[in-house]
């Protein structure tokens, strides 16, 4: 079986059964559960790890869509030194205070790993550390300091 460790029972049918050649539907379904194993641990922080795919996370992705399509529409209109409208003066602080959120926010976000959400905590902010914290750490600091500049 490609799927030893689930031996379920799927209306009368094994996971053996299900994983013959050609039957697309059943592996998808296998497919599924294999991903929505979720490896977590025992640690106070385990509490506030959410999974990658969940709501919370999906409506923060598209706050994080709608102000990075504001950075693209207002950071090269910044090379020719307009005067600062009022929308920006309201809109770049809000939208630097949820980059800085956000810096955050991905210490807590689980992230899949050879077909597993992987939850435990050291492993999440090793990878964000590995990755993405330091690119985001520098452009939270460089907004606060345009934002500091600006005032």
């Amino acid at each position: 079986s490609l799927w030893p460790e689930l031996a379920v029972e799927f209306s009368g049918a094994t996971a053996s059964a299900l994983t013959e050649p050609g039957n697309v539907q059943a592996s998808k379904t296998l497919q599924y559960l294999h991903v929505s194993r979720a490896e977590r641990d025992e640690s106070i922080a385990q509490r506030f790890i959410v999974e990658p795919s969940c709501k919370r996370k999906l409506a923060w992705d598209i706050f994080g869509f709608l102000a990075l399509t504001w950075d693209f529409a207002t950071i090269p209109l910044a090379a020719f030194d307009p005067p600062l409208q009022a929308t920006s003066r309201i809109v770049s602080p809000i939208i630097t205070l949820f980059w800085t959120f956000d810096l955050i926010f991905n210490f807590f976000v689980g992230f899949y790993d050879k077909g597993a959400v992987e939850m435990r905590p050291t492993l999440i902010w090793r990878r964000y550390f590995r990755t993405w914290c330091l690119p985001d750490m520098a452009i939270v600091i460089v907004d606060w300091v345009s934002i500091a500049v600006d005032t």
